[in-house]
């Protein structure tokens, strides 16, 4: 099986596992894709390859969270390392990954990362056994992008979406332009990775939303309600997932308490 074939659904098996096992754990303090996104990444970015061509997934996972963020989730689950461990093991099983060792994961309270936020670093307890070829993402050849036919819709316009990397904003040089003031020039921005589209802010000054929670990162599901400071687009695919409709939720959806004064440059 070629390595893509074993990655192209590592975030998504992440997100799954996380919903269904902490979903009710995770609805009020972060949204359990943006820690699946970071722990997937932690993880692709710290595979080893053997001279055997085996490749060999990070068995040590540090997990920083806002401070409060962090204390109520171990209160109510102090097994929770434990589990997201599990999880790993669940997810490098499918992806064909050898563990040198169980995983383990720690919850860290950082006080200085805003609620919802998180932030993963991986590493190998074994670093001396290791090969220095890193297996890097950039190895993976991503799966064709109009699989499921991605697109956005935005002021009745369906555009779709059919590059790796898609930059949005305010300016004419971006991929998808939109003339508001409360846009910045470079807002955000669509990146294909493993099957999947994860958007990131770029440092817009009026934020990223997804489904009324800021972002600086989030693999996007069908039904998304993306909010580029007051802006509203949603990320539709053929077969969409989401529980309610498009309808539902442009008209559901909030976004930032208040707007943020626009952009005159």
């Amino acid at each position: 099986m070629k390595p893509s074939q074993r990655f192209e659904r590592l975030e998504a098996q992440l997100a799954q596992l996380i919903e269904g096992s902490f979903a009710r754990l995770f609805a009020s303090r972060l949204h359990p894709h943006e820690l699946a996104a970071r722990l997937a990444r932690a993880l692709e970015e710290n595979i080893y390859r053997g001279a055997d061509g085996s490749l060999t997934a990070p068995d040590q996972f540090a997990v920083r969270l806002n401070a409060e963020d962090c204390a109520a989730l171990l209160a109510e689950r102090p097994d929770l390392p434990n589990m997201l461990a599990l999880g790993v093991v669940d997810v490098a099983n499918r992806a064909a990954l050898r563990l040198s060792h169980t995983p383990q994961v720690s919850l860290i309270p950082e006080p200085s990362l805003a609620p919802y936020a998180v932030q993963v670093q991986a590493a190998h307890s074994d670093e001396e056994g290791l090969s220095t070829n890193i297996f890097a993402p950039g190895d993976l050849t991503p799966p064709p992008i109009d699989v499921r036919n991605p697109q956005l819709l935005y002021n009745g316009q369906s555009l779709p979406l059919r590059r790796p990397v898609i930059n949005i904003g305010r300016r004419q040089d971006n991929h998808i332009a939109i003339d508001s003031p409360y846009i910045s020039r470079h807002h955000a921005q669509l990146r294909l990775r493993f099957g999947r589209y994860v958007l990131y802010d770029l440092n817009s000054r009026g934020g990223t939303f997804v489904n009324a929670h800021r972002i600086t990162e989030c693999i996007l599901k069908p039904g998304d309600v993306i909010g580029l400071s007051q802006v509203l687009l949603v990320y539709m695919e053929d077969e969409p997932s989401a529980p309610h409709s498009v309808h539902d939720t442009q008209l559901r959806s909030p976004l930032a308490p208040a707007a943020p004064p626009p952009e005159t440059e």
